[in-house]
């Protein structure tokens, strides 16, 4: 299964960094490819996100179902107009009261007959995602954290 795995460090204690990171609209639009999301519930989610996965260029759909939030947030993603799944996680580590570490997986795995394919492509892909992600977030999260 293509999956990438990252962390950061960020200028915010723990409570700070977990109070902005479990709300979307703090960061969703910093997610490469994001177009839009809407809440379903308090644990359920539908994105659009426009993947560019070599060749191919489209506007997908995916629930986002929180299954755990202590002490890390996991998540699963179920493609709903293609098809794939996946899930992931966001950790936090204190390092002291004004920084913490966060730590990235996500894992995704296209189905049908251009999987093999398409699985390659994101392989090489996630980890450039991760990369323009991971930083921006810091960035927010640490100018969120300090307007608190």
């Amino acid at each position: 299964m293509p999956s990438v795995r990252g962390e950061t460090a960020v200028g915010a204690g723990a409570a700070a960094a977990w109070a902005f990171v479990r709300r979307y609209e703090n960061w969703a639009d910093l997610f490469p490819g994001y177009q839009g999301h809407r809440v379903i519930s308090p644990r359920v989610s539908v994105w659009r996100v426009r993947g560019d996965v070599g060749m191919f260029s489209r506007i997908v759909e995916a629930e986002v179902e929180v299954v755990q939030e202590t002490p890390s947030v996991r998540f699963t993603i179920t493609g709903l107009t293609e098809n794939f799944h996946g899930a992931g996680t966001f950790e936090l580590t204190p390092l002291d009261p004004t920084r913490s570490t966060l730590a990235f997986t996500l894992e995704v795995r296209a189905g049908g007959p251009m999987a093999p394919m398409v699985n390659a492509l994101l392989t090489g892909r996630l980890p450039a995602m991760l990369d323009a992600f991971a930083p921006a977030l810091a960035r927010r999260l640490e100018a969120g954290a300090a307007a608190s």
